[in-house]
């Protein structure tokens, strides 16, 4: 079985069409399961990741796409089926579901797929761009916030501006880039709704609350990394969600080789925050730490009266 260091991304898409053409994603996940016992995303099995039951799991049997709806375990296909349940890379998961048999990429499907890719990376680069240009003028467009009362949402949270914006009833938050430009802005409605930009770049962009110090603290939301900067007077970033916290603590690492780099995630129900937190800090090499009650953050542990010491 080749390697995926000897194969470009339009290869290994073409296998991955190839397996989707040749083996049935009903006879596969009845092969899995057992009886499916319903058709197009009905669920007919427990699910195999948690202790999710028959109405949480579900599974597309035209296109071998799945997920649970309650421990978020999700895929498109019977690859990615098998590679989260039985812990495999790309090309072990193809030899599991082929029996060992050996599955080259169709150099006509490779070339399209290579284009396609090309495209799609140019209207997304594109759409980046447009979106840095939208985000810099609403931007600009926001008046400063002198007093916590102007907002709902910073009155809820008790937490204060610190450099975010108003623009109308909405707050706004610029998540700048390594190079320090604005890439997108969160905008946050009285009601608590929060909205990037459509077609932002998110992913290693964040909001810095405060001036470098010993020890660094990375949040997900707004409202946490201002709580925690207010408490412990500490510099605090905030990334915006869980799946940015990674991108982000490998950025403020290089730029600060020797803080004391602390991740605080959430304490979600669903493990989610944890993960990503514990991710980050490894990578980063930081450390992490999480409120004690399931469903907080530390702007609701701080807020209760919970002590944070950085």
């Amino acid at each position: 079985m080749p390697t995926l260091k000897k194969l470009t991304a339009p290869e290994i898409r073409a296998i991955a069409e190839t397996i989707k053409r040749t083996y049935s994603p009903s006879a596969f996940f009845t092969k899995e399961l057992g009886d499916l016992r319903g058709g197009l995303w009905r669920g007919g099995v427990d699910c195999p990741f948690c202790d999710g039951k028959r109405d949480k799991f579900h599974i597309n049997s035209d296109d071998g796409g799945w997920n649970c709806s309650k421990c978020k375990a999700a895929g498109s296909d019977i690859i990615s089926f098998t590679r989260q349940r039985y812990g495999l890379k790309f090309f072990e998961a193809v030899e599991k579901i082929t029996g060992g048999k050996v599955i080259q990429p169709d150099p006509e499907i490779a070339q399209k797929r290579g284009a396609e890719l090309l495209e799609a990376r140019r209207k997304h680069i594109e759409g980046q761009a447009a979106a840095a240009v939208k985000a810099r003028e609403i931007w600009d467009r926001a008046t400063p916030i002198t007093e916590r009362s102007q907002h709902h949402y910073l009155m809820k949270k008790r937490v204060q501006a610190h450099g975010a914006r108003l623009l109308g009833c909405v707050l706004i938050i610029p998540l700048v880039d390594a190079d320090g430009r604005i890439s997108t802005v969160q905008r946050i409605y009285p009601d608590g709704q929060k909205r990037l930009l459509s077609g932002g770049k998110k992913s290693g962009c964040y909001f810095i609350l405060g001036k470098p110090t010993d020890t660094i603290l990375i949040a997900e939301g707004f409202a946490t990394a201002a709580s925690l900067f207010e408490h412990t007077e500490k510099y605090a970033v905030m990334t915006g969600d869980a799946g940015n916290l990674l991108p982000v603590s490998k950025i403020i690492r290089a730029k600060h080789p020797g803080a004391n780099i602390i991740i605080c995630g959430d304490n979600d129900a669903s493990g989610v925050g944890q993960a990503a937190a514990r991710e980050a800090a490894l990578a980063c090499g930081g450390k992490f730490i999480f409120p004690p009650i399931e469903g907080q953050d530390f702007n609701d542990f701080i807020n209760a009266g919970g002590l944070v010491y950085g």
